[in-house]
C-alpha cells in the first residue's frame, strides 16, 4: 500500500477514473471540485491531490482545496490513516477531515499518530448529511415558475449563496467561483409573481464509464418565503434539466433538518449512504 500525490487535479481524474466508477456517489464531490480546477472554473489558495494504491489499484482518493477541510473518498482504514500523516506534513493548518463516516475517524487517527502542532487540536463532529440519489421525480405543485439565473441576477444570486453557507456554518467557495457557476447557468431561481423567492444551483457534471452524475446544491429560501414550497418547485426545476441533458441528480441534505429531508424524500430521492464532518478546534486556555 501506497500514497501517491497526483501533479494537479488533471492528473487526479485520470488516476481515479475507475476508482471514481465504483463509488460514484461519494466521490462526486472530489470528481466534481477537481473538474472544475481542472477547467480554470474554481481556485483555491493551494490544492493537493492524493491517492492510496495497493496492487497499481486506487483504493482510496483524497483532495485538499485549501482553506477547505481534507475530502476524502470511501475507501480502507489503513489508507486513509496513510493520508491523514500525510496531512499533517504539509497541511497542518486544515479546518478538518469530510467523507464517509470510518474513514474521516481513521484519517483523524493517523493524522493524530504524527503529534503534530494541528493534530493536536480538538475534534469535533460538526456534521452529519445524507447522500441522496433521484429515482424517480415527483413533481409538486408549487405557484410560480422556475426560470435559470443569469448575470443579471447576480447580486440576489451571491448573497443567497453567502446565507446559504452561513446559515449552515459551512465553508464558503469564492465569489469567483460562484460567478463563473452563474455564468455557466448552473442556478436556477423560484419566481413568484415574477419575483425570485428561492434558489438552486448544480456543480458540473462527472463523467464516469457508467453515465455522467451532477450534485444539486446549494438549495435556498430566504426566511420570508419558506415554507410554501419553493425549494421543492426550485429543486424539481434543476433535477428535470439535469436528467434531460442525460445525467444522473444527487444530493446532500443535512441529517438533523427533517424539513429538507421531508422535501427531498417527496421530490423522490432515495439515501444511498451518510458523510460527516469533523472540525479541528483550538482550546482556549486559561490566562495564567
Amino acid at each position: 500500500m501506497k500514497l501517491v500525490e497526483c501533479i494537479d487535479a488533471t492528473s487526479f481524474l485520470e488516476r481515479t477514473e475507475t476508482y471514481r466508477e465504483r463509488n460514484p456517489w461519494l466521490t462526486n464531490v472530489i470528481g466534481s471540485v477537481a473538474l472544475s480546477v481542472a477547467d480554470g472554473v474554481r481556485t483555491y489558495d493551494h490544492h493537493r491531490w492524493w491517492v492510496v494504491e495497493e496492487y497499481d489499484e486506487v483504493i482510496l482518493a483524497a483532495m485538499r482545496t485549501a482553506p477547505h477541510p481534507v475530502s476524502l473518498g470511501p475507501g480502507p482504514a489503513a489508507a486513509a490513516q496513510l493520508v491523514g500523516a500525510r496531512v499533517a506534513q504539509g497541511d497542518d493548518d486544515t479546518e478538518g477531515f469530510n467523507g464517509p463516516e470510518h474513514v474521516v475517524k481513521a484519517a483523524l487517527v493517523g493524522y493524530q499518530s504524527t503529534s503534530s502542532n494541528g493534530s493536536r487540536r480538538e475534534a469535533h463532529l460538526t456534521r452529519r448529511d445524507v447522500v441522496y440519489v433521484l429515482e424517480e421525480l415527483r413533481t409538486p405543485e408549487v405557484p410560480g415558475a422556475a426560470r435559470r439565473a443569469d448575470l443579471a441576477d447576480e447580486d440576489i444570486v451571491l448573497k443567497w449563496v453567502q446565507d446559504f453557507h452561513d446559515e449552515l456554518d459551512i465553508p464558503h467557495v469564492s465569489l469567483e467561483g460562484n460567478r463563473a457557476r452563474l455564468a455557466q447557468g448552473s442556478f436556477w431561481l423560484w419566481l413568484d409573481n415574477g419575483l425570485p423567492v428561492s434558489l438552486a444551483g448544480y456543480a458540473s457534471a462527472v463523467a464516469t464509464p457508467s453515465g455522467a452524475i451532477t450534485r444539486i446544491g446549494p438549495v435556498y429560501t430566504p426566511g420570508p418565503h419558506r415554507g410554501r414550497g419553493f425549494a421543492a418547485g426550485v429543486t424539481a426545476a434543476v433535477c428535470r434539466e439535469i436528467t434531460t441533458s442525460g445525467s444522473s441528480a444527487m444530493l446532500y441534505a443535512d441529517a438533523d433538518n427533517p424539513t429538507s429531508n421531508g422535501v427531498y424524500q417527496r421530490l423522490g430521492f432515495v439515501r444511498v449512504d451518510d458523510v460527516i464532518s469533523l472540525s479541528m478546534m483550538t482550546t482556549a486556555t486559561e490566562p495564567s
